[in-house]
């Protein structure tokens, strides 16, 4: 027995990445393969006509686009959301009459000009926790703030905003300065301040800078979250990138994507109209657990395991002949306990991982 790889991850909240790339304990529930799909498939999972212009409860601050459904397609390259310079006449609420002044100062009803792309789940795919994955290119230019993210569905009564980005690009604290680059921020709000009424507070539970857009900018990368009661992870191309216990994020989410302009900092000379932002696909997975089962067992058979997350697990013992062969790579978790006993062996050439910190809910 020799070159072996044994990794042991025996604490809880570990930092180690098992996505469903490298962990059987995953199951896909929900794949959306948009290079394969009509507008018409597209619309029976996904709203595309959600106009939203405001970025502040009050309206003080109005985002300078207008999210129009022609701004969404899908052929054989993808779904793909469009920025334009557009000039279009709309609503900032639909529910105040047209005139109604807002509370920066101009009428409901007003011209903007641009048009952007936004899409959200429809309810039946509403999701709490799990990992959610999307393949994206994002178009790099300094107006532009293109978002990955959830938000607290509507129905059952939410306990909280329960917004976890997963990503968003936006303008370096350094802007204008041309040597400053867009960030990616790997956000959590659980609640949002009104800055025009002073008992509308809210502090967010952490904010964080990871990445920079450059870096990522037209091409694809695969982008995602670990989401469960207890932690939030963030990925890029199946590598972990943050941590953090679980504020409270803990309500039903729609998955929100959209590509549209940042409403503070508009730098045509950095950004090219119109672009987009292309989704290849969008991937929902559940962790696979059976945390009440206790495995005590002499050997070890690869094909009789199931790959969910037990309670217990025990291999090995005297007089026993077990292990992992040549070219398996075999991942354990559990939430209590994992024991390796007596002859249990890894072969030259095989990978064993025991995680005895997985968490079950």
């Amino acid at each position: 027995m020799r070159n072996i790889l044994f990794i042991f991850i025996l604490c809880s909240n570990n930092g180690f990445g098992q996505t469903p790339a490298n962990d059987p304990h995953w199951e896909l529930v929900k794949n959306w393969d948009f290079k394969n799909m009509t507008i018409a498939e597209f619309d029976q999972d996904w709203n595309r006509n959600f106009y939203i212009h405001s970025s502040t409860p009050s309206n003080t601050d109005v985002d300078p686009f207008y999210f129009h459904p022609d701004n969404v397609t899908v052929n054989s390259t993808g779904l793909h959301l469009e920025v334009k310079e557009q000039t279009i006449i709309g609503k900032i609420n639909n529910i105040p009459p047209d005139t109604q002044i807002m509370n920066d100062g101009l009428p409901n009803k007003r011209t903007f000009y641009y048009t952007s792309g936004y899409i959200e789940t429809k309810p039946l795919w509403q999701k709490k926790y799990g990992y959610i994955e999307a393949n994206i290119r994002v178009a790099y230019g300094y107006d532009f703030f293109p978002a990955f993210w959830t938000m607290a569905s509507p129905s059952p009564v939410p306990t909280n905003a329960s917004e976890i980005d997963i990503f968003e690009f936006t303008p370096s604290e350094n802007y204008p300065d041309p040597n400053s680059k867009l960030e990616n921020r790997t956000n959590v709000h659980l609640c949002y301040s009104d800055p025009t009424n002073p008992n509308n507070t809210c502090t967010d539970p952490d904010r964080d800078l990871t990445q920079n857009l450059a870096n990522y900018a037209n091409s694809h990368n695969l982008y995602a979250i670990e989401w469960d009661p207890f932690s939030i992870k963030w990925y890029v191309n199946g590598v972990l990138i943050r941590k953090m216990n679980n504020p409270g994020a803990n309500d039903y989410c729609r998955i929100i994507l959209n590509f549209s302009n940042h409403y503070n900092n508009v730098d045509h000379d950095n950004t090219t109209y119109p672009s987009t932002m292309d989704v290849e696909y969008v991937n929902f997975y559940n962790l696979r657990m059976d945390c009440e089962t206790v495995i005590n067992e002499c050997t070890y058979y690869p094909w009789d395991y199931d790959n969910k997350i037990k309670k217990s697990i025990s291999y090995g013992g005297n007089g026993c002949y077990s292990g992992v062969l040549s070219g398996q790579n075999v991942i354990f978790r559990a939430k209590e306990s994992i024991t390796i006993k007596g002859n249990f062996t890894v072969e030259s050439g095989a990978s064993l991982l025991l995680d005895a910190s997985s968490n079950c809910y």
